[in-house]
């Protein structure tokens, strides 16, 4: 024996449009359910950025560019100051060991980007605040650096000019590391952990 189904979600959908088109839009009612039961709200969950992902590649090649160039500094040392003496440059003691030092620092800082690159890659917000701290360094060891190697001249005004090439040319390539790390953060921040 069939038992019948006294649903109200049974019934079948039917439309009905009224108005006229010319004077007013028309009204459409629908009555009865799409679906046999009930229906859940359909939620859209917002996805993440790509954003923190593409940065956190940029920053890490960045870095092991960066890397690869400081290493290479600190072999070529030697190479690097029978140059300066060469070319008539009086090789101080705090200039070998500015040459030295600014590529172990260089080492160590490009290490600390690509770690922050890294932990970019992986939503962190960390690490905006890890390559920020890095980029501080870099451009610290880059003043220093251009201080010391406007130094070497023998002529103050070229030394000055020097200094400031170098200190200028220095903040605009750490702006734009620094950028690399906040842009994630600028873009849509509520997509880092």
């Amino acid at each position: 024996m069939e038992v019948p189904n006294n649903s109200p979600f049974d019934e079948t959908q039917t439309v009905h449009i009224s108005g006229n088109p010319v004077d007013e839009p028309p009204t459409v009612h629908i009555s009865g359910n799409p679906t046999n039961g009930f229906t859940a709200p359909y939620v859209i969950g917002r996805s993440k950025s790509s954003g923190p992902k593409i940065f956190g590649i940029i920053a890490i090649m960045m870095a092991v560019i960066s890397t690869l160039f400081n290493f290479y500094g600190l072999l070529s040392v030697e190479s690097t100051l029978d140059n300066y003496e060469q070319i008539g440059i009086d090789v101080t003691m705090s200039i070998n060991i500015w040459v030295y030092i600014s590529s172990v620092v260089g080492i160590i800082y490009s290490i600390i980007f690509g770690y922050a690159g890294s932990q970019l890659y992986n939503y962190q917000k960390k690490s905006i605040f890890i390559g920020l701290a890095a980029v501080g360094i870099s451009l610290a060891s880059g003043i220093i650096g251009s201080v010391i190697m406007g130094d070497m001249t023998q002529n103050d005004e070229i030394g000055g000019i020097l200094t400031g090439i170098g200190i200028f040319t220095n903040i605009i390539c750490n702006a734009c590391c620094g950028l690399v790390i906040l842009m994630p953060l600028l873009i849509n921040g509520e997509d880092l952990e």
